[in-house]
């Protein structure tokens, strides 16, 4: 079982039903996720690849799982604190 890591947003995520969630977890990186990083094109968008990334590993905001569409609306403040929560996540916090 892979251990997931607790995280607080400094903005977070509004949900359908109207209320705001800050918190969530996330999972580090796994030799999949690294074998879809090595196939990308070089070519390829980086906010796009951003998204996939953290939609793949971020496990849950509040109670709702992620989605490619909820992690693509987080503001970029949100996407860049996620990106090293999950470089922590993945390697430790030096």
């Amino acid at each position: 079982m892979i251990e997931t890591a607790e995280f607080t947003l400094p903005g977070g995520m509004l949900a359908p039903s109207g209320e705001h969630h800050r918190d969530g977890c996330l999972r580090p990186l796994t030799g999949a996720d690294e074998d879809w990083l090595h196939s990308l094109a070089p070519s390829t968008r980086h906010a796009g690849v951003v998204t996939e990334l953290l939609a793949r590993c971020v496990v849950r905001i509040g109670p709702y799982p992620t989605t490619v569409e909820s992690m693509r609306d987080l503001s970029v403040g949100d996407r860049d604190y996620l990106l090293v929560k999950l470089r922590e996540a993945t390697f430790g916090p030096k």
